[in-house]
């Protein structure tokens, strides 16, 4: 499927998705964001997680989101996408909540380009510890994180 055909998919469901009731979303990002969204809310933009899977996936025209899940993420998301785990407050909220074509084969992720407040945001979760596993110099206890080795590879 190209990206025109994603869009295009996206925006038939734009709808359906916008008239559930969504009072909770949350969002995944490294610690070293924390102090900039707990400042200014969180930004239509992308991180290099997200950057590095619009180009495997060949999406790289959808910039400028942030990216949201209607459910508590598990650890396995928390292992890919970063382990400071936010909880958004939709109330008065309008986000225009878009499928993210991204992970469309998992459902319950959403991408929006409205900026989000910081005063509906909450950290909910974190660990600095495994966030560092992200980095080049990924310390000893990353093993457990393999992604083939979670998913039972």
């Amino acid at each position: 499927m190209n990206l025109q055909e994603q869009i295009s998919r996206i925006h038939s469901m734009m709808r359906l998705i916008n008239e559930s009731n969504k009072s909770r979303l949350y969002h995944l990002s490294n610690y070293n964001n924390r102090q900039s969204i707990s400042e200014k809310g969180l930004i239509p933009n992308i991180g290099r997680k997200t950057k590095n899977w619009q180009e495997i996936q060949k999406t790289e025209g959808l910039k400028n989101y942030v990216y949201l899940m209607d459910y508590e993420p598990s650890f396995l998301d928390k292992s890919m996408y970063g382990f400071d785990v936010w909880e958004i407050d939709t109330n008065g909220l309008d986000l225009n909540l878009t499928e993210d074509p991204n992970h469309s084969e998992f459902g319950g992720w959403y991408v929006t380009q409205t900026p989000i407040p910081a005063s509906h945001i909450k950290l909910i979760d974190s660990n600095e510890k495994y966030d560092k596993c992200k980095s080049d110099d990924t310390p000893e206890y990353c093993r457990d994180l393999d992604i083939n080795k979670l998913l039972g590879l």
